[in-house]
């Protein structure tokens, strides 16, 4: 399954849920539709007036919020071009930075899933049970998609401005730019989940990422046989670091 979690255990599922850490925005989902805030959509949506991008995967129950995420303070780049809501057409909308002589735009990708233990309300529309962030970077390439994945590859600041070296590249057609999303943030001290170990490196994204287990809803429990590990993306502990 490809997703940002990954249940290790087969005894009973509880799913991974984030609390008051990031954004309450309504999301539901039935059939091929999806529901953001007070829209009902299946594909793409650009909030007006907003650098934003919504998309919906209504046939997995997964729903992705895209934004822009000012540059940390602590890196090398520098500002080239202000963020202009009124341009749309995400994420060229968001800041331009350069680094290293590279224009890069910096974003954040929030991930709203349902699973099989979420709440079905009256009217049938199933509720999210689980969302979690992501820092993601998109870097202008060249168009052709082969070419473009080797190219971004070989950017070695992007694991820098990430955090990590797990990371994933994707480059899709008729697409100006790369999307790099580093992995899932997760809080420990939130979510009281106990670190397992730091991945395998070798390995492709997602399994690099480190592992952790953690207790239903994200509440501290003691460990027992009926509480699932999950392989969970973290790129950094805490939101904005």
């Amino acid at each position: 399954m490809y997703q940002y979690l990954y249940i290790l255990c087969s005894i009973q599922y509880f799913p991974l849920t984030f609390g008051g850490l990031f954004s309450t925005d309504t999301v539901e989902f039935k059939d091929a539709t999806c529901r953001y805030r007070d829209l009902f959509f299946n594909s793409y949506y650009y909030p007006k007036g907003e650098c934003k991008r919504v998309q919906c995967h209504a046939l997995t129950k997964t729903l992705t919020v895209e934004t822009c995420l000012s540059k940390p303070t602590r890196e090398t780049c520098t500002l080239t071009k202000e963020s202009d809501a009124k341009k749309g057409n995400f994420p060229l909308c968001c800041a331009v930075y350069t680094c290293n002589n590279q224009d890069i735009y910096f974003g954040m990708t929030t991930t709203y899933s349902a699973d099989s233990a979420a709440v079905i309300t009256p009217l049938g529309w199933v509720e999210t049970s689980s969302h979690w962030e992501a820092k993601t970077l998109y870097i202008p390439t060249i168009p052709e998609i082969g070419e473009c994945a080797k190219e971004v590859e070989g950017l070695k600041f992007v694991n820098h401005l990430l955090g990590s070296k797990c990371n994933e590249v994707q480059c899709k057609s008729g697409e100006s730019y790369a999307t790099v999303r580093g992995c899932p943030i997760l809080d420990r001290s939130i979510h009281k989940c106990g670190f397992i170990n730091l991945g395998t490196e070798a390995a492709k994204y997602p399994e690099c990422c480190p592992l952790y287990t953690c207790p239903p809803s994200g509440s501290a429990s003691s460990l027992n046989s009926r509480k699932c590990s999950y392989r969970v993306i973290v790129a950094y502990k805490a939101v904005g670091g």
